[in-house]
């Protein structure tokens, strides 16, 4: 079984949505290092793509420390420069959810048992369309009462925080926002 985080990250020209994936098993362990991680770096504050800003060798020691944790990631990244503009994908309620759709209806067909908990950001009754657009795209197991998606407060999940951090540094160095040779570091 698996759990997903998911953040999306917003500006720029590329959007990219970034899940963190972690075992039920290692689900606690997980969740107390980045929250040590948090702390140290953060103190009481969410720890966040858009605060670290161009702290590079402070983006560079927090993902250096996440990555010490048990899980995986998957992204998916779109250049929004190459949308045609004529397309439905213009309208930024579709685009954001025809993309969180791809990602998890990929997620939800690779792992047999998943949760999703995706950031709550957005108004309620947007929100409240995106788990039955995804529920459509795979059947549950009559036996897991889990529903599919959750929506969560960030503030609230350090797993939404490291999607968020993974995502942001990724979209900065599509967009060469982060010096040469930073991504390797």
């Amino acid at each position: 079984e698996v759990e997903i985080h998911e953040e999306p990250a917003l500006k720029g020209d590329y959007y990219v949505l970034c899940a963190v994936l972690v075992s039920d098993e290692g689900l606690s362990i997980v969740r107390e290092h980045v929250e040590r991680v948090r702390r140290r770096h953060r103190q009481t504050g969410e720890l966040k793509s858009s605060a670290i800003g161009h702290e590079d060798s402070r983006r560079v020691q927090i993902l250096r420390e996440l990555a010490d944790a048990d899980f995986t990631y998957f992204l998916v990244v779109v250049d929004k420069t190459r949308i045609d503009g004529e397309s439905g994908l213009r309208y930024k309620r579709s685009f954001v959810k025809y993309f969180h759709g791809v990602l998890w209806g990929r997620l939800l067909r690779a792992h047999e048992h998943v949760v999703i908990r995706a950031d709550k950001v957005g108004r309620s009754e947007y929100l409240s369309t995106f788990e039955p657009y995804v529920g459509k795209r795979k059947m549950r197991d009559l036996f897991d009462p889990r529903e599919p998606v959750e929506f969560v407060d960030s503030k609230d999940e350090v797993l939404v925080q490291v999607a968020d951090m993974i995502a942001g540094t990724h979209r900065l160095m599509l967009e060469h926002k982060l010096p040469a040779g930073l991504a390797s570091s």
